[in-house]
């Protein structure tokens, strides 16, 4: 299940080529990503990839990419939430999707205002394909789990009548 929502209003998908970096800890991963997503037929192309916060300030610099496609924490640990302030400030047209095999809500919801996107690794590839084109485009894209067929409205006001009823 899956929460998309236009900033711009429904336009047509462009053919403009979309320059990608990737910074995941797994270099495997980065591969398979270059491999089946990141193409040209896709319109998209890489320009560069991380694995930590120093290589992802210093390919963003060089290549000025569309999008940047990057896990919650990367190698030596380093938290994405404690640079994407950081990243929007350096970088204010970049769109960020926030790319991780480790899908909680919990660190979803702390993205949903400052990441462009926020979804999981186990994506089959025509559907990044199409998220990076809904974000590059202004769009936003937050999946949620399957629960019990609720809407993600449904579930994120569980969450937070959840949260509610433990701090009371």
């Amino acid at each position: 299940m899956f929460y998309h929502a236009s900033k711009k209003g429904g336009s047509a998908m462009s053919k403009k080529l979309i320059r990608v970096v990737i910074a995941h800890r797994f270099a495997g991963l980065r591969e398979l990503v270059k491999e089946l997503v990141l193409i040209e037929d896709a319109g998209l192309k890489s320009v560069g990839e991380a694995d930590d916060f120093f290589d992802v300030f210093k390919v963003l610099e060089t290549t000025l990419p569309d999008v940047l496609l990057i896990e919650v924490k990367l190698r030596y640990d380093e938290s994405t939430m404690d640079n994407i302030d950081l990243i929007r400030e350096k970088f204010p047209d970049l769109k960020i999707i926030i790319f991780t095999y480790n899908f909680r809500v919990d660190l979803m919801l702390e993205f949903i205002d400052k990441a462009d996107a926020y979804i999981s690794t186990s994506v089959e590839a025509d559907e990044l394909i199409r998220v990076i084109r809904i974000v590059e485009e202004g769009g936003t894209y937050f999946t949620f789990p399957e629960r019990y067929g609720q809407s993600p409205d449904e579930y994120i006001m569980d969450l937070f009548l959840s949260s509610l009823r433990y701090k009371l």
